[in-house]
């Protein structure tokens, strides 16, 4: 049987028969109704436009890559450096990197220690986006989600003022919360 991860490209419905094939309807849905009847119809959601721009240190990439899964999993367009660079197929990644930062509706700082947060790429990261944020460039939310038992207390203060989540199942919903619309008009 297909899963949710299963169906094919945006927005094309597939037919999920209980026999366990499926059968792609694309953009033709003559005889749906009637499909409808003996079988579940699943649409993908299209993915949001707004980027949220995931920053770690290499240390704390797996729990960047748990955020990343997470947010990905839920139709929301994410950058992740370790994963997203590759698919831009370039080399420079600097200029890549901010020009992702340039385009983030929303960034999310993932640490397990005050000193990941506060090394040199990650500490420039999120202070860009929160002077963008300070400068109305910006409008969206700086998050921190902490994990490893660190605590707010760990944090610099300047993120100490933005929301700041557990690596958990009740974090990333919270996460979630303020994420998954595109940021609000100034």
């Amino acid at each position: 049987m297909f899963g949710i991860e299963d169906v094919l490209p945006t927005g094309e419905l597939v037919v999920l028969l209980r026999e366990g094939s499926a059968q792609s309807l694309g953009s033709d849905s003559s005889g749906l109704a009637d499909t409808v009847a003996r079988t579940w119809v699943v649409q993908r959601e299209r993915c949001s436009d707004h980027l949220i721009f995931i920053s770690a240190k290499s240390e704390d990439y797996e729990h960047a890559a748990q955020v990343y899964v997470f947010l990905t999993s839920r139709s929301l367009r994410a950058f992740f450096s370790r994963k997203s660079l590759p698919e831009l197929g370039s080399s420079d990644y600097g200029s890549r990197i901010d020009g992702q930062l340039d385009q983030a509706a929303h960034m999310v700082a993932v640490t397990s220690s005050r000193e990941r947060v506060m090394s040199s790429w990650v500490q420039r990261e999120w202070r860009l986006f929160g002077n963008d944020l300070r400068g109305d460039i910006k409008t969206g939310n700086l998050l921190t989600v902490i994990t490893g038992g660190m605590q707010i207390r760990d944090l610099p203060h300047t993120l100490r003022g933005f929301e700041v989540v557990p690596l958990t199942d009740e974090g990333m919903e919270r996460l979630l919360a303020f994420v998954k619309d595109p940021p609000r008009s100034s």
